[in-house]
């Protein structure tokens, strides 16, 4: 049990947490895509042009279908990713590859970058600007990366990930975006790190979250029969989900402080949250099971509404948080 703790004392303030509803989606499949005014978009990874849109209160949703205009040429795959972000929809293929964007309300997209570049995680962040995650195809290590439309169309910097074991496994994570603070962030998920850079890939600082795993605690098995590489579940994930509003970053952590009893790691999903114009950590909240389902993904938007898929479950929270001092 002492591998899931951490030496630290965790900061809980007082965190009013309201939940406004609740929505069986049916499926798990739906991820959170974005939020424009009132309406939560939900994309859904085993449908790729299928898109709920529902008010925040939950009380109203629609069904929409995405479509690309002349997509002959695009064959369209299952991790094909939406994006919301008013005015445009933005749609992402790392596996064809090919970004498309559209307007809100029309979806209809269209062809946005020609020039291929495989990744597996991507990010609007500018007008025909995406950052992204890719691998190398010398040793098939992550890389963090840009793409435009303009010449040069990709950029990779080799620089940002630090490798530890594999280059794979050891510097795998989650890609965000502040467009309040105009950076990227990329937190790790097996040690105590987050990467702070911005759109012209210059490392801006390194900060590191409140427990001490600062080396990726893996065991890595090989497939033979499939010359493949997987983790064991030896492996400790450390920053299970990481999300930005405006200037801070909301931590998914799976260890329990000194201050935790353990039905916090039963019962919730720990929260911790960093300020990122600082580099520090201010406190922690947790968010309560529903359904006895622990949160599979969540967004906060505005620091004030937090969307959250327990399971198959959508439930919206009216949050107050404290960022004083």
């Amino acid at each position: 049990m002492l591998r899931n703790v951490i030496f630290l004392v965790r900061n809980y303030r007082p965190v009013i947490i309201k939940k406004n509803n609740e929505i069986d989606l049916k499926y798990n499949s739906y991820y959170i895509a974005g939020m424009v005014g009132d309406n939560v978009y939900m994309g859904n990874a085993t449908a790729p042009l299928h898109l709920l849109i529902t008010n925040i209160i939950l009380t109203d949703t629609q069904h929409i279908r995405m479509n690309i205009r002349n997509r002959k040429d695009h064959k369209l795959t299952r991790v094909l990713n939406v994006k919301v972000d008013s005015p445009y929809f933005y749609l992402a293929d790392g596996k064809m590859p090919g970004f498309f964007q559209g307007k809100i309300g029309e979806w209809q997209a269209e062809r946005l970058i020609n020039k291929d570049a495989y990744f597996d995680q991507s990010l609007p962040i500018g007008d025909s600007l995406f950052a992204i995650r890719t691998k190398s195809s010398v040793n098939m290590e992550y890389e963090l990366g840009v793409i435009t439309k303009d010449t040069p169309y990709v950029r990779i910097e080799h620089s940002l990930l630090e490798k530890q074991i594999d280059g794979s496994f050891c510097v795998d994570g989650w890609l965000n975006f502040s467009k309040e603070l105009d950076k990227l962030i990329y937190t790790y998920y097996y040690r105590n790190e987050f990467i702070v850079y911005d759109r012209n890939l210059n490392l801006d600082y390194r900060g590191h979250t409140i427990d001490t795993f600062s080396t990726a605690q893996l065991k890595i098995a090989e497939i033979k029969s499939d010359r493949a590489k997987t983790l064991t579940s030896r492996s400790k994930i450390i920053n299970a989900l990481s999300r930005v509003s405006g200037n801070y970053l909301f931590i998914y952590s799976t260890l329990l402080a000194k201050n935790d009893h353990l039905d916090a790691l039963q019962n919730s999903t720990i929260i911790d949250v960093y300020d990122l114009k600082n580099n520090l950590y201010k406190f922690s909240f947790l968010i309560p099971n529903h359904k006895e389902k622990k949160v599979s993904r969540f967004q906060v938007f505005n620091n004030e509404i937090l969307v959250a898929t327990h399971d198959r479950y959508l439930v919206t929270y009216n949050i107050k948080l404290d960022f004083s001092s």
